[in-house]
């Protein structure tokens, strides 16, 4: 196959460096086009209508607002493969895309039969017994928020997890920029109704969002770091709340592994899949209120998570750089039969 690299300059160049050397390896032709940035679009461009490429490598949210690139990928037919925060809590993923736009774009086809997608058996068993073990692990986890924050948590409660106000999926797929116009209108509609808590990035933990941290009865703003503390914190509070309410993130992810209601006011790598609730912004969010979410739509679209993602590391290692492609086959030709 025949694999163009673009990036955006330094930032983590050496993944790309292991991809291309583990490309390389396996005979693969691979050419780079180092520090991509706008002045070197048309080299970009030119490279992809060439028809010299059959994948490209890049980040995620690297071209959203390029309307000519996007176009450029459609009509050249290239397959895209996107090094970006993925859909699982380990952060490092490769999402596979069909469509080379992202990868929400070519996800709605495969639930409009409504019947499980064709696709290897391994990812719909391996979404299953995510699905059990998360669930299970949830429920027998004691609160870890400690005595006198547990003594504030009010049950039912409602999770709001903040993403960073800077994150390039809270500006291209959402409408919802001002995260404290967010905090306020889930108190509004909770008032009376159930507790709200709240948690800011770790590393945005100093976040003005226009409310104090605790009101009694109310809600708790969280502000923790990064760490194993942290997770344990998150994983609790996406487990046990009654609703889940957030933009589009990771986190929105493991509240539907765990079988929690979602709430979603942008677009993500879920639309489509019918296992969530999606608004249009605070202008769509009207009530506290979600689908419980159906088990098959959560599987299928767990399975399909799980079939378009890939460590860093098995992109980079000869040894295991085959069979991932070899999946990646299996992927895309159950793609292809269900257009």
């Amino acid at each position: 196959m025949r694999w163009l690299l673009a990036d955006w300059g330094s930032n983590k160049r050496h993944i790309f460096d292991g991809v291309a050397e583990g490309l390389r390896r396996l005979g693969h032709q691979v050419t780079n086009i180092p520090r991509n940035d706008m002045n070197r679009r048309p080299a970009l461009l030119g490279a992809i209508v060439s028809g010299d490429f059959d994948v490209l490598l890049t980040w995620q949210r690297f071209y959203p607002m390029q309307s000519e690139i996007v176009e450029a990928i459609g009509t050249a037919g290239i397959r895209t493969v996107f090094a970006d925060f993925g859909f699982v809590p380990h952060y490092e993923t490769v999402v596979f895309d069909t469509d080379g736009e992202n990868a929400s774009s070519s996800w709605p086809a495969m639930w409009q039969s409504g019947e499980n997608p064709p696709l290897d058996g391994q990812f719909v068993a391996a979404a299953e017994r995510l699905i059990e073990t998360a669930a299970l692990k949830a429920a027998l986890a004691p609160c870890p928020l400690g005595k006198e924050a547990s003594a504030n948590v009010g049950m039912p409660f409602v999770f709001v997890p903040l993403q960073r106000p800077r994150d390039s999926v809270v500006r291209y797929d959402s409408d919802v920029h001002d995260f404290g116009s967010l905090c306020r209108r889930v108190l509004l509609l909770a008032r009376g109704r159930c507790f709200v808590v709240i948690k800011t990035h770790p590393l945005d933990a100093a976040l003005d969002l226009g409310v104090p941290d605790h009101v009694r009865h109310s809600h708790l703003i969280l502000r923790s770091r990064f760490g194993a503390d942290n997770e344990r914190v998150c994983d609790w509070l996406l487990a046990n709340a009654a609703l889940v309410v957030g933009v589009n993130s990771n986190m929105l992810f493991r509240a539907i592994a765990f079988g929690t209601p979602v709430v979603a006011t942008g677009r993500g790598w879920y639309s489509g899949s019918g296992a969530l609730t999606e608004v249009s912004g605070l202008d769509g969010l009207g009530s506290l209120w979600a689908d419980v979410p159906d088990r098959v739509a959560r599987t299928r679209y767990i399975a399909m998570c799980l079939s378009r993602q890939l460590l860093f590391s098995e992109l980079s290692s000869p040894d295991k750089l085959g069979a991932v492609l070899g999946r990646l086959g299996i992927v895309e030709s159950a793609l292809e039969s269900t257009r």
